[in-house]
């Protein structure tokens, strides 16, 4: 016979569709284990504990401790996007499972969304506090926006063969203007710059100096 304890949130059948042991076959330590690996893959229990009781055949006990549930995603600090914005961006929603690894992927994506509007100083951190309510929890991130980050010049140095003008040209980042304000140039992006470094390479080989070196 096999038990599910503990569970709360996850049906006793959604559990047992993930054991490798079932009913009615022979025992063996390495399926046990195999069970708890596959349980702990699902990323919604903190422990697993397996206990065996003998007796005219044997039960097998598998007592969860599930992680809590998300019941509340808030944004603190940020003036220059909508909460919607960065819902969107973040990929998270309510009432899912707490997931420390989605948290750091939607705290990645929510810096990665404050660079591409400019704001490449941005930082995202992420808060979980118990709502008092069972085991669930509210999820914050407070936003530290900073200033947005302009490109006011871009100076080339060493270059004798290759004019400055040509180079900025193959370049995605670009000086800020008068009017950069309302068209949004000028803005600093590291992704951007990286492929401006391997872009300025390519114009030099293309052009047989295959020994050129570019560094920022």
């Amino acid at each position: 016979k096999i038990v599910i304890a503990g569970n709360k949130k996850i049906e006793a059948d959604a559990i047992r569709a993930k054991l490798v042991t079932r009913e009615g076959q022979i025992y063996t330590d390495d399926q046990i284990r195999q069970d708890i690996q596959e349980l702990f893959n699902t990323g919604y229990f903190y422990n697993v504990s397996v206990d065996r009781t003998d007796g005219p055949g044997i039960t097998v006990t598998y007592t969860v401790q599930e992680k809590p549930s998300i019941t509340e995603i808030d944004f603190d600090g940020n003036d220059e996007l909508e909460d919607e914005e960065l819902k969107e961006a973040a990929g998270i929603k309510a009432y899912e499972i707490l997931n420390q690894s989605k948290i750091r992927e939607a705290t990645e994506k929510l810096e990665k969304l404050y660079e591409d509007k400019g704001f490449f100083l941005a930082r995202v951190n992420p808060k979980v506090t118990p709502t008092g309510d069972g085991d669930n929890v509210k999820l914050s991130f407070e936003i530290k926006e900073n200033d947005k980050v302009r490109v006011k010049r871009i100076s080339f140095i060493g270059n004798k063969k290759m004019p400055s003008g040509k180079l900025k040209a193959f370049m995605q980042t670009q000086e800020g203007g008068f009017f950069s304000f309302v068209s949004g140039s000028g803005a600093y992006k590291q992704e951007a710059f990286d492929r401006d470094v391997q872009m300025l390479n390519l114009v030099y080989f293309n052009e047989g100096y295959v020994q050129v070196k570019i560094d920022r």
